[in-house]
């Protein structure tokens, strides 16, 4: 699922370089296509992103975890609950996402 969000996201980047060429402005039914697709991935762009962001925090979070300080082991297994959330979350929104339209 995340490789498809990937994909998507990788889309949507291109699409906004292509958005921004003179080329494709001058070319209003090129521009209002792509303008149609950038809009259509900016949910699945945001979702991958917000995957990585919550993955690396998830990661952090099992690092701090191995360490010796009680304190931040504490705050670490808070960051880690969080994060394991954010991923549910994120994973039910990106089935409804990838879902054909």
């Amino acid at each position: 699922m995340l490789d498809k969000l990937e994909r998507l996201e990788k889309e949507f980047q291109e699409i906004e370089g292509q958005l921004a060429d003179s080329a494709v402005i001058a070319d209003q039914a090129l521009y209002t296509k792509l303008s149609r697709r950038y809009k259509a991935l900016s949910k699945a762009a945001a979702l991958s992103k917000g995957w990585r962001e919550a993955e690396g925090s998830l990661k952090e979070a099992k690092e701090v975890l191995a360490s010796d300080d009680s304190e931040m082991r504490e705050l670490a297994s808070e960051q880690k609950d969080e994060a394991e959330k954010e991923l549910a979350s994120l994973e039910a929104e990106a089935k409804l996402e990838l879902l054909p339209k």
